[in-house]
């Protein structure tokens, strides 16, 4: 395996309740190999007291303490300090398995030509999100990534960076940076300057993710959308919509960009209408659920994913839809929600009970 520095860069922000956590992933990888780069955004809580703490105990750490600017601005101050030939961007509040940085640096040694790498992630508590948990792992040509990416273009698997190895190399070369004048979907932006300038990506996928994404209510994304700023939220959408669009039609995939943007999480939002424990009637999930599947769009973009792919259920859904039956598609996902969750809960346990399994002499 290459023995490379990689820049870890941590944007912190009033996030006492967190911080020891990953700050004990982060100096506990087996990858040793890091220059950990701690930016303290404006704190007032203990935050600043923990990072001293773990500092004093690790050499690799740097504590940089700036203004409250917003995760955009640290992580371009992280950027700025950087020495790495690799970057790897983490959230305070979330999580990484111990062996995550070296099997984003393994993928690396692969070829010398790759320029990311995309890891699967697993969500806490688990949700209907793209994970990675499906994409094969292997060497992928930038015209192959272009359909990763305009098929799942609105998911965090494409627009975060915490599930990415960047080469700083190339961030340095075409100074890509966040842009600090939005607090949501400044990472999506980076990731389609970043992805612009790829020939040769890996996607990578390990058994229990090399990200642990914890869904909480004090995260920006929900923070932004309590906040029920319309104006602020239809500006950002619109700024990612044509960063997106533009970089599709620069790569001949405009033709199908509107229909993706428009529909990507159709299938995402039938599944969670499905599951018994939202905070709405049977009655009323499955009024949703048909609201959704009568939309002309949606039967058209159902229709092309169903021509696109050998996966049965796409098939499966053209043909209910098309017929109108409304009820028997739900009840199917209703099913189908139920199995993959009583079967994940079973994997684990088996899982838990053979970890420590001796087979017999035979």
């Amino acid at each position: 395996m290459i023995e490379a520095l990689v820049s870890v860069i941590v944007p912190i922000y009033n996030a006492e309740n967190f911080l020891e956590n990953i700050l004990i992933d982060i100096s506990g990888q087996t990858y040793k190999k890091l220059e950990i780069i701690l930016i303290n955004d404006g704190s007032t809580d203990n935050s600043e007291a923990i990072i001293q703490k773990f500092a004093q105990n690790d050499n690799r750490i740097q504590v940089i303490n700036i203004s409250n600017g917003g995760p955009a601005n640290a992580r371009n101050t992280g950027i700025d300090v950087a020495q790495g030939e690799y970057i790897r961007f983490l959230d305070a509040d979330d999580r990484i398995p111990k062996n995550s940085i070296e099997e984003m640096v393994k993928a690396y040694s692969y070829s010398k030509d790759i320029d990311l790498v995309i890891g699967n992630y697993i969500t806490i508590p688990e949700k209907n999100l793209l994970t990675g948990e499906n994409i094969k792992t292997g060497l992928v040509r930038h015209e192959e990534f272009l359909n990763i990416f305009v098929e799942n273009i609105r998911s965090f698997y494409i627009g975060v960076p915490w599930n990415k190895l960047y080469k700083r190399n190339i961030i340095e070369q075409y100074h890509i940076r966040f842009d600090k004048n939005i607090m949501w979907c400044e990472d999506f932006l980076f990731n389609i300057e970043y992805y612009d300038k790829c020939s040769l990506f890996y996607m990578l996928y390990v058994e229990n993710g090399i990200y642990n994404y914890y869904l909480r209510e004090s995260s920006i994304t929900h923070v932004i959308k309590k906040q029920d700023d319309k104006n602020m939220i239809k500006s950002i959408d619109l700024m990612r919509y044509n960063k997106a669009k533009a970089y599709c039609e620069k790569n001949e995939k405009g033709n199908i960009f509107e229909l993706e943007w428009n529909c990507s999480n159709v299938y995402a939002e039938l599944s969670e209408l499905s599951k018994s424990n939202l905070n709405m009637s049977l009655a009323k999930r499955y009024k949703e659920f048909i609201n959704i599947l009568s939309d002309a769009k949606i039967y058209e973009y159902i229709y092309m994913k169903s021509l696109d792919t050998d996966i049965f259920m796409w098939k499966m859904l053209e043909y209910l839809v098309r017929r109108h039956r409304y009820k028997l598609t739900f009840i199917i996902f209703v099913i189908k929600g139920y199995m993959v969750t009583n079967m994940k809960k079973v994997t684990k346990v088996i899982k838990k009970k053979t970890k420590h399994y001796i087979p017999p002499n035979l």
